[in-house]
């Protein structure tokens, strides 16, 4: 879909990072043809160093699997890149979670728990602002209303089915003791209108509910 040519490695549950102990972002690791690591970087930087070893380990494979392939010596540089000036002010990485929120404008830094943050009137470039309550985790930063949400909705889900029941249990009630359709159709009709709010209000709160608000 994407023009992706080349295998790409996702690590949603940290396995891989946990195995190499990782601990900084971005990280370099290149691996030879026997599966060692062969070159490790930390941070950015470095890039002709690291195309280097790219190119010496691409050689090495060249020789054990014997091929023909043609292993460029020269640095790369692909066309239509933009070269970024390292004096021109840019916006640094933005972390939510409380290890890393050193940009966090109108909350606690570095502090782990639920915070009630208003927005300021004036906002700072490159400052990370949110609003509403928000617990703030070691990796990101989570909306307090979420939570709520859910409870309405259950409770909605309880009382239509309570409405039910109680109409249901009357209906039954009044058929044993052999009463006629008068009797029952209020209970009925009834049980139909608190029933329908109930699944009104229900639907009407799925589609306002806030979603979950998380960062890293």
């Amino acid at each position: 879909k994407f023009g992706v040519k080349y295998p790409v490695v996702l690590d949603n549950d940290f396995s891989t990072w946990r195995a190499y102990k990782n601990q900084y972002w971005p990280r370099k690791y290149l691996i030879d043809i026997d599966g060692f690591i062969a070159y490790d970087h930390i941070g950015e930087g470095a890039y002709d160093i690291t195309e280097a070893k790219i190119q010496e380990l691409l050689l090495e494979r060249k020789q054990v699997l014997a091929t023909q392939d043609v292993i460029s010596s020269d640095m790369s540089n692909p066309d239509g890149v933009k070269i970024v000036d390292p004096n021109e002010p840019r916006s640094p990485e933005t972390y939510f979670g409380a290890l890393r929120n050193s940009n966090f404008g109108n909350g606690q830094s570095r502090v782990v728990g639920v915070q009630n943050l208003t927005a300021p009137e004036n906002l700072e470039p490159n400052q990370l602002y949110l609003e509403g309550s928000w617990n703030i985790t070691e990796e990101n930063a989570e909306r307090q209303y979420r939570i709520a949400t859910k409870l309405i909705r259950t409770l909605n889900m309880l009382i239509a089915a309570s409405f039910f029941y109680i109409g249901y249990g009357t209906i039954q009630t009044s058929l044993n003791k052999g009463d006629g359709l008068g009797t029952y159709f209020l209970p009925i009709f009834i049980t139909a209108i608190l029933g329908t709010i109930g699944i009104y209000m229900y639907s009407a709160l799925k589609k306002k509910s806030p979603t979950l608000d998380k960062q890293t």
